[in-house]
């Protein structure tokens, strides 16, 4: 409509020996407005198809072996973080309830997590510095490393690798840390039943001496033993089952001292009184509770070639403090 209104406007302006021209052009004009469809506009937006909501499969996870719980609980351990080193044992030991390396590293970790009970007269101390001295700890024996645990540098503090340096040198060694021993035994150099008391200078290097006797059963002043006796051990592997290499003299007094002369090693004698002297050759096992044990034969020089070591076996038992 606009355009018709502006080409009649054009008519109106023009002389009229122009009109019967014009006329013609617009009929064809208005025709090719009739005839001609006008040009359809684009869609401004295009209906998004829907798109249908495809669930994703659940990703399995591969499940962890022991051995490889185990590992990674070591190396947390050895990182410092006990904290995670303890689920992971847990997890081994839900698995496996007889991993006694597992059992024995989970006992180490609560017993470091564990916190100390203030008194009620005291106040709660402070939280510790990453660098502070470590407290003491006691575990189970350990496993060693597995393969690539020690490859992993340990990402904690110093105090925490302090402490796992000595807590892992107690859990192999018992010695390292209880230096002191007291017992009772029997047989050995004290022919009887003996009292003993130990001191290791360093873990490799112990002294014992004892006393002890056989009790009289008759009323005779011939009869009875007393004994004392001292040792010098070497205790060579740092394990808790170790060989005990050693030598050792006794002193019998008694009414049965004479009974020593069949046995050999008599270095001194008198009336009532023999001085022996023996080596000894052994086994000891330190349990992680303080508990000792040790079993080991004496060896006295008979001076008889076809006999030249008579056997004196000893079995002792004892508390490490």
């Amino acid at each position: 409509m606009v355009r018709a209104r502006s080409f009649c406007r054009f008519l109106s302006l023009h002389p009229a020996w122009l009109r019967p021209g014009a006329g013609v052009l617009g009929l064809v004009f208005l025709a090719s407005l009739v005839l001609v469809p006008r040009p359809l506009r684009a869609q401004e937006s295009v209906e998004e198809a829907p798109v249908e909501a495809v669930e994703e499969a659940p990703v399995e996870v591969e499940e962890l072996s022991v051995e490889e719980l185990y590992a990674e609980g070591y190396r947390l351990f050895a990182g410092g973080d006990f904290e995670g080193a303890r689920a992971k044992f847990e997890a081994v030991l839900d698995r496996q309830p007889d991993h006694r390396f597992a059992r024995n590293y989970l006992a180490e970790c609560l017993t470091i997590l564990q916190p100390a009970s203030p008194s009620p007269e005291e106040s709660p101390p402070e939280a510790a510095s990453p660098g502070a001295e470590p407290t003491d700890a006691e575990g189970g024996e350990p496993h060693p490393a597995p393969d690539g645990a020690g490859d992993t540098e340990s990402p904690g503090s110093d105090g925490s690798k302090q402490q796992l340096s000595k807590v892992q040198k107690q859990l192999k060694n018992p010695r390292s840390d209880r230096r002191g021993a007291v017992g009772l035994g029997l047989f050995g150099p004290a022919i009887g039943v003996s009292v003993w008391g130990q001191w290791l200078p360093h873990w490799t290097f112990g002294l014992l001496g004892g006393t002890g006797g056989v009790v009289p059963t008759v009323s005779s002043s011939n009869s009875g033993l007393g004994a004392f006796f001292v040792e010098a051990h070497l205790l060579p592997i740092p394990w808790r089952l170790t060989p005990v290499l050693g030598i050792g003299s006794t002193m019998l007094l008694g009414g049965l001292v004479w009974q020593a002369d069949a046995m050999g090693g008599v270095v001194a004698a008198a009336e009532r009184f023999r001085l022996l002297v023996y080596g000894l050759v052994g086994v000891r096992f330190d349990a992680r509770n303080g508990l000792m044990v040790s079993a080991g034969v004496g060896l006295l020089p008979s001076g008889d070639p076809e006999v030249p070591l008579v056997p004196l076996p000893s079995l002792r038992a004892g508390l490490r403090f």
